[in-house]
């Protein structure tokens, strides 16, 4: 049995080293994520309708068993130029509808 948490992940087009960092954190043993981190959706790695590339830094990911509390701290600790421009929003698996769990300023509890 899975319990598997998709996350939107969404800020500037400058925040690779962000993404990045939050993907090395992802994999660190004690993280238990169960996943290879995000994917981003501007880099021409995945098909979108429309004829032009993502202009912003949208992620996606599915995550098994992860502790939402502290992937949300590992953003928050993540190296972002403009850090009030994230967003990230969950669908946990009994949930419909994706949620927003964190506005732009990562400095505020949740």
């Amino acid at each position: 049995m899975s319990q598997v948490t998709n996350i939107i992940l969404t800020a500037g087009l400058s925040e690779e080293d962000a993404i990045g960092w939050i993907n090395a954190k992802m994999n660190e043993p004690d993280t238990h994520s169960h996943g290879d981190g995000f994917t981003p959706l501007h880099k021409g790695n995945c098909p979108l309708a429309g004829n032009k590339t993502l202009e912003q830094t949208v992620c996606v990911g599915a995550f098994n068993y992860l502790s939402l509390d502290r992937f949300v701290g590992i953003v928050k600790q993540a190296p972002w130029y403009v850090p009030e421009d994230v967003r990230l929003f969950v669908c946990g698996q009994e949930d419909e509808v994706f949620y927003q769990v964190m506005p732009g300023a990562l400095d505020t509890a949740l």
